[in-house]
């Protein structure tokens, strides 16, 4: 093996090592970043110091006659999976497809007792049928 040929496989293994090392950065940044959402029976078993600790997405459905105008622009509902209820409040404009019975993501954190779920953002999900209303039809 001459010094050129050398030369080549050692920067083809140093770029091999370089690939490896950036596609495992890139995949433990993407996991960290995804957003999965967890269900009311999944935060029932978060112990009170894990509640408080970090930002959760919480996904489920808004609970029938749940929902409750505290003030003006600020609103407590429950989210549940049919095993689990969670009490969220929320301050600020609830999106328009937001409706009881009708799955949500809401993203926050718990109070400092660790029983409501102060969400930060609210985003309402539409089933699979939904389809937007004809211009001019009324609302």
């Amino acid at each position: 093996m001459n010094k050129a040929q050398k030369t080549r496989l050692i920067m083809m293994g140093v770029g091999l090592v370089v690939a490896v090392v950036a596609l495992y950065w890139a995949s433990t940044g993407l996991r960290e970043q995804a957003s999965l959402f967890q269900s009311p029976s999944d935060i029932q078993k978060l112990s009170p110091e894990t509640k408080q600790e970090k930002t959760i997405r919480l996904g489920g459905l808004v609970l029938e006659n749940s929902l409750k105008t505290l003030t003006q622009g600020e609103y407590e509902f429950q989210i549940t999976d049919y095993q689990n209820d969670v009490t969220v409040r929320y301050k600020g404009l609830l999106p328009d497809l937001f409706r009881e019975g009708q799955g949500v993501y809401v993203d926050g954190a718990f109070d400092e007792a660790g029983k409501i779920f102060i969400a930060t953002t609210v985003l309402a999900k539409h089933d699979e049928k939904y389809t937007p209303p004809m211009p001019g039809e009324g609302e």
